[in-house]
């Protein structure tokens, strides 16, 4: 599904190894959080830091066997990705100043552009081959073109139009 799968996979493995340091270091000291995390939340914080570890794990794997005509753990890697984009996002847009925040910065970065690279060198051919349902085709369409009006929308917003 992907080309140039190889450039993607030492995207992933950065990602993950660098999520992997992260994660395991706020299970191994939870002190890193106790200057900006309440006592309630550091339940929430430390098994999301739970989740991303083994999230990364799962990832490395993937990098280091995913071949390129196996699609499903390709979207599957996409997905873990999509995971921690999201899960230190939140530690970034929250401003979880401690020790940790420029790797945080960081792995949204990787993992975001890592995704835009992965998508960006998919092969379009493939997608061509699947045979969908007419009503998946026709939802995939409507989403496409309510995302575009969406955005057209919000940069007539943002210009004054």
């Amino acid at each position: 599904m992907i080309k140039n799968l190889e450039y993607n996979k030492k995207l992933w493995l950065i990602t993950a190894a660098l999520s992997l340091l992260v994660s395991l270091i706020g299970l191994i000291n939870q002190n890193i959080y106790s200057q900006v995390v309440s006592q309630e939340i550091l339940p929430g914080v430390v098994s999301q830091d739970l989740i991303t570890f083994i999230i990364s794990i799962l990832l490395i794997l993937i990098a280091l066997k995913v071949k390129k005509n196996e699609t499903k753990i390709q979207i599957i890697a996409l997905s873990f990705l999509a995971y921690i984009f999201y899960a230190y996002s939140i530690y970034v847009i929250e401003q979880l100043y401690n020790s940790f925040y420029l790797f945080y910065l960081l792995l949204v970065s990787l993992s975001f552009w890592s995704i835009v690279v992965a998508l960006a060198n998919y092969d379009k051919h493939y997608f061509e081959e699947l045979n969908l349902n007419k009503y998946i085709h026709y939802l995939s369409n409507f989403n496409t073109t309510s995302f575009l009006y969406s955005m057209d929308k919000s940069a007539a917003a943002t210009n004054g139009g």
